[in-house]
């Protein structure tokens, strides 16, 4: 005799084994792996409920297992095994055939079926069906599709998290953790499903509750939408954090030895529904790129300077305001003033935490903005609505990357295998050292082909730059630093002390040496001809970018609306240029409608976030000089000069100064006229010093 774990009354099995009967699930004891069922045999009474063993589709002792729990109500056939006074569920039925009363029991219902088409079925509305081209899981207005008869993948629900030990993506509608729960675990707000349910949809008002209805009260607030994702530098798993913290960790057997984790009641991080939170304290948090409205961890929508955008802030911003119906014009006035902000909302967001040499393991300090703040610095491009963009490209430290100017190359493809007797560039070829990439440099190698003008080194004077692949071909063996089209260390030669001048200085004028009696200084050099890229004496650093066009650009700049101005620009330090000709010889030809105004040199205060790289090299009152020199042709020079001494005028042939009206040449001091032969008003004045001009 067996009785149920409910207490149902004592039974016995005395029908013979292999004789099959018309039964109904009462329940399921998962305990036991047992369906209790309702017997259709007038022997045992309508009341009779006997176990039967649960039936599965599949089971191994490996563990596989395809099954599922029964409902209550679900008409079954059971059997009892030879030799065996257990019952056991044979197969299920959609309705029974006998029932013991009139009334017919409902048919189970079954979703829609095709010749050749399988269907797995939860409820009614979530199934995974099986036909000869396809597979669907879901129901037709959520599902996915994987179409192999079109070759095509289909996703139509609403909101889709991809997590890996790679990245997080979350695509679908805004959605923010307003009002966090200390009780939801971290866990959870990461890759289960249930966080959704207390999250707030953000709509076009963020103060109100999203919908789609005008009807009576209800105010159309459609959501938001978001393609936002996370890319991790390390595996997530591991949870990498910030650098103090990963010292301590450093070496540790974590199979033995608890790693340092920060506690922290909520890890905003650490959440499907953060953003806009990228920082050296958390520095496994690679990029992050965000698609549709940038939205930030509150809700709120922000502007181009992450500020953020005031609709829901005030009343008149905000559609929960508005009891009217639509037709009001409260209600039109709102609604374009929530559309006029929206659109200074972002629409683009990507940003790279970028690393930071801070002398040590410390993450920087948040509340230091020395130095421009360039510690704190990360690169981010974002696009507002209206298609004005921000770019912040932050600068290397002085063992950081330097940009070069080259090409690449496969290894396969320069040496390709010629086993089969020709080349095969797609072989997999592993040479000596393992390098597949080869590199190759295009800048200029200088007038005397000697290769690049500035070398990178390491602080004992050891190249440190990428071998040169056509180092063998009469080229410097190491890709050096410089430009495509001139040798960048050669600008403004004739300013630099190592200017040779003409073959023959000697034969004619040489206005370099001679100019004002030597008064004019020459300079060192423009340009350092080494970078040092390591050690403690490493200058490679305050770069943040490199742009190569192998062709020509077109620009065209409109201007602002208070100042009609088309460009501002401001340099922290020097500009060094070279700029060739075009087919008409011509360097620069510029039209210019307005007044040209150039102030050189005079006042120059060090800011408050002067760089610390810098100090002491400049002073409150800078001399400032103009000095243009232009070529002949035979290598002699024409130079006008404006400094501190004042203005110098040289040249190696003529100087014409021809007016319409009156000259007037005026000195406070002592004026002097010099010449072989000096002719005034047409008359000749002989050079004798110990005579008087009549």
């Amino acid at each position: 005799m067996i009785k149920d774990n409910r207490g149902t009354a004592d039974f016995v099995l005395d029908k013979p084994s292999g004789y099959l009967k018309v039964a109904t699930i009462d329940h399921v004891d998962l305990s036991t792996n047992t369906a209790w069922v309702k017997l259709r045999d007038r022997s045992f009474g309508s009341a009779q409920v006997v176990p039967a063993q649960l039936p599965v589709s599949y089971l191994s002792s490996g563990g596989g297992f395809i099954g599922g729990m029964p409902a209550g109500g679900t008409p079954v056939i059971i059997g009892q095994a030879e030799g065996s006074n257990a019952y056991f569920i044979v197969q299920f039925i959609i309705q029974d055939p006998a029932p013991q009363n009139t009334t017919r029991p409902a048919l189970i219902p079954i979703p829609p079926l095709a010749l050749g088409q399988i269907s797995i079925q939860a409820t009614p509305n979530q199934s995974i069906t099986l036909n000869q081209t396809a597979i669907t899981i879901g129901n037709y207005d959520n599902s996915l599709v994987l179409d192999y008869g079109r070759n095509t993948f289909i996703n139509t629900y609403d909101n889709s998290y991809e997590l890996s030990e790679a990245s997080r993506l979350i695509e679908g509608t805004v959605k923010r953790d307003r009002t966090p729960s200390s009780t939801l675990p971290d866990s959870l707000r990461v890759s289960d499903a249930s966080f959704d349910d207390s999250l707030t949809v953000i709509g076009m008002d963020p103060l109100y509750s999203t919908g789609n209805s005008n009807l009576g009260n209800a105010i159309r607030n459609p959501a938001r939408t978001e393609k936002h994702e996370i890319v991790y530098e390390y595996e997530q798993f591991a949870s990498v954090q910030n650098n103090t913290t990963e010292l301590a960790n450093y070496g540790l057997n974590t199979l033995s030895n608890t790693l340092n984790v920060a506690p922290a009641a909520i890890n905003r991080r650490e959440s499907r529904a953060d953003a806009l939170s990228l920082s050296l304290v958390s520095p496994n948090y690679l990029m992050e790129t965000i698609k549709g409205t940038v939205v930030d961890v509150f809700g709120n929508l922000l502007d181009i300077n992450r500020n953020i955008i005031p609709i829901g802030q005030t009343p008149s911003l905000s559609a929960t305001t508005i009891k009217s119906s639509a037709s009001q014009p409260t209600f039109t006035n709102t609604y374009e003033q929530i559309k006029r902000f929206e659109r200074k909302s972002l629409a683009y967001h990507f940003e790279i935490n970028a690393r930071k040499e801070t002398g040590g393991t410390g993450v920087p300090s948040v509340t230091d903005f020395s130095d421009y703040a360039r510690l704190r610095s990360r690169f981010h491009f974002d696009i507002d609505k209206e298609g004005v963009f921000k770019l912040n490209v932050p600068a290397s430290s002085e063992v950081g990357n330097i940009p070069l100017l080259t090409r690449y190359e496969n290894y396969s493809t320069v040496s390709p295998d010629m086993s089969s007797g020709t080349p095969n560039p797609n072989s997999l070829i592993f040479n000596e050292n393992y390098t597949d990439v080869l590199i190759e440099s295009f800048i200029n190698t200088s007038n005397t082909g000697q290769g690049a003008p500035i070398q990178l080194v390491d602080d004992l004077g050891n190249p440190s730059g990428p071998l040169d692949r056509f180092y063998g071909f009469g080229h410097q063996q190491y890709v050096g630093h410089g430009t495509a089209y001139h040798d960048i260390s050669q600008t403004c030669i004739s300013f630099q002390n190592t200017y040779t001048g003409k073959a023959n200085p000697t034969a004619e004028y040489y206005p370099v040496t001679n100019i004002a009696l030597g008064r004019i200084p020459q300079l060192p050099r423009i340009v350092n001809q080494t970078i040092i890229t390591a050690g403690s004496n490493a200058n490679a650093g305050g770069r943040s970018g490199q742009m190569n066009f192998d062709g020509s650009i077109e620009v065209n700049v409109g201007a602002n609306t208070v100042d009609k101005q088309s460009l501002w620009l401001d340099t922290e330090g020097g500009i060094v240029a070279a700029v060739g000709q075009d087919i008409q010889g011509i360097s620069l030809a510029g039209k210019l409608d307005g007044q040209v105004l150039l102030e050189i040199g005079g006042s120059s205060t060090i800011p408050l976030n002067s760089d610390p790289r810098f100090k002491g090299q400049t002073t409150s009152l800078v001399a400032g000089v103009f000095d243009i020199r232009v070529y002949d042709g035979q290598g002699s020079l024409t130079m006008l000069r404006i400094d501190k001494e004042g203005l110098t005028v040289s040249t190696p042939s003529r100087m014409v100064i021809s007016s319409n009206q009156d000259v007037l040449i005026r000195s406070n001091a002592t004026m002097s006229l010099e010449a072989e032969t000096l002719y005034v008003q047409g008359r000749k004045v002989v050079k004798d010093t110990h005579k008087p001009i009549i």
